[in-house]
């Protein structure tokens, strides 16, 4: 009706009481506006009036007033709203924390003045901020249980989810302490992989696998350490071959166990090299045992010293059949073949060759010589050389030369019709693992010489040592 009159084209000696006839009208309708709580029933009042002050035929103070009405419903209808939400913000405080919440997003998600929207968002985070307090005080030392809140409520404002974080953030460090100490306490490498195996894919977390790797670093140290002195220990028992099977066995223990951990290319690496080293280390300690042991029982008198040393040194050989690669080893295996020539003795000729007795000549005589080899109960006696100084006896007996053989006697005798005289005596004691060298060379004795020569009947090796 209002409407109608203003688009009613009067004339202009009826455009006064038109104007009069719409305030009164207007007056009348915008008095009649609803008043229940709805604030959307404010809307065609709202709208209307709009119109009316927006429309070219309506007067000044007719816009004057509809626009202070307009206003007046505006404020109604916010009040309203203030009223509705009012409800739903004490409807959602005596809910649960997360029914209350919901409520609160619900109505948010409607179509209300962002106004209204602001308040309800504000309760909620109030909402949040007493439900975090409830979570803080009753979980505060679960951070599972507190990232789990944060898990449900993605929408959680910013301020409580910093105080939840920071809380999760903190336990997280006592808890990362916690599995720290347990990592650096492990005594065994076999303990620290249990502690690994509980941490499952937290054992990649920098500062556990930094604490993994310093710990596993320490208990390989320390094993390689006891490794070392085992091996030392042996090394001084002269337990060369059990030195050289516990550190073969130990290292390669060690570095399944380091695997098992950490595929640490330098740890297993430096295990490697450790086990080289002390590897060794028992080989040169083995050789030096053994060339010890041959230069102690070099003088023997006994074939048992010649087995033993022989035994030591086939011991080496055997155990380090690497070393015939080095000089040491060939020197042993020449040690080796030259014992096992000269254990069982030495068949050969003893050649008495010449004589030198130019001390016995005189212008009345020149000696008749002859020499008697005496070995302990036995005794040989060359053919007598007459009127010679230098007499060539060419004499020959066969011999077994041994570390065990017996004293060697040769004497000078000048024969003589009346009697016989000793010139020449000289005794050699063959022992030793070369004592055969004593039965070669020139016998000297009171200003008489003798020369004599072993001849084996086969060939002695040489020997380094």
């Amino acid at each position: 009706m209002i409407l109608r009159c203003l688009n009613y084209e009067a004339p202009e000696s009826w455009r006064e009481r038109i104007q009069s006839r719409v305030d009164n009208l207007l007056r009348h309708w915008s008095r009649a506006s609803p008043n229940d709580s709805d604030p959307l029933s404010l809307n065609p009042y709202i709208d209307r009036g709009q119109q009316i002050i927006n429309h070219p035929n309506t007067a000044n103070e007719i816009k004057s007033y509809m626009a202070e009405r307009v206003i007046t419903w505006e404020s109604e209808k916010l009040q309203r709203w203030n009223r509705i939400a009012d409800g739903w913000i004490n409807e959602a405080k005596k809910s649960p924390y997360e029914d209350g919440i919901e409520l609160l997003s619900s109505h948010m998600a409607e179509s209300i003045p962002d106004e209204v929207r602001r308040t309800l968002e504000d309760a909620r985070n109030n909402i949040y901020n007493s439900m975090a307090d409830q979570w803080l005080n009753k979980y505060g030392e679960d951070r599972k249980q507190l990232q789990a809140l944060l898990n449900r409520f993605p929408s959680m404002p910013l301020d409580t989810k910093d105080r939840i974080t920071k809380r999760i953030d903190f336990l997280y460090e006592k808890y990362l302490e916690g599995k720290i100490r347990d990592i650096r306490s492990a005594k065994s490498i076999k303990e620290l992989s249990d502690n690994i195996k509980s941490l499952g894919g937290e054992a990649k977390v920098r500062a556990l696998a930094q604490a993994i790797s310093v710990t596993l670093t320490d208990l390989t140290n320390s094993r390689l350490n006891e490794l070392k002195s085992e091996a030392g220990a042996m090394m001084r028992n002269n337990n060369f071959a059990e030195g050289r099977q516990y550190v073969a066995e130990e290292s390669s223990r060690l570095q399944q166990e380091v695997r098992a951990v950490i595929d640490d290319k330098n740890l297993t690496g430096r295990i490697t090299a450790q086990a080289q080293e002390l590897t060794a280390s028992l080989m040169r300690a083995h050789y030096t045992q053994c060339k010890g042991s041959f230069s102690s029982r070099k003088n023997t008198n006994s074939t048992r010293d010649i087995r033993t040393c022989l035994e030591d040194v086939r011991r080496y050989l055997n155990t380090w059949p690497e070393a015939m690669q080095t000089r040491e080893g060939a020197e042993a295996k020449q040690a080796a073949e030259f014992l096992e020539a000269i254990q069982g003795g030495i068949r050969g000729e003893l050649r008495i060759v010449e004589g030198d007795f130019r001390s016995e000549d005189s212008f009345s005589d020149t000696p008749d010589m002859k020499i008697v080899i005496n070995i302990g109960d036995d005794s040989w006696v060359t053919r007598t050389i007459e009127d010679s100084t230098h007499p060539k006896f060419d004499a020959s007996l066969s011999v077994t030369w041994s570390v065990e053989m017996s004293t060697i006697t040769f004497i000078g005798v000048e024969v003589d019709p009346m009697f016989d005289d000793t010139v020449f005596t000289y005794s050699i004691t063959p022992r030793g693992f070369r004592g055969y060298r004593s039965l070669t060379g020139q016998l000297t004795n009171s200003g008489n010489s003798l020369t004599i020569r072993f001849e084996p009947e086969r060939n002695i090796p040489d020997c380094p040592w």
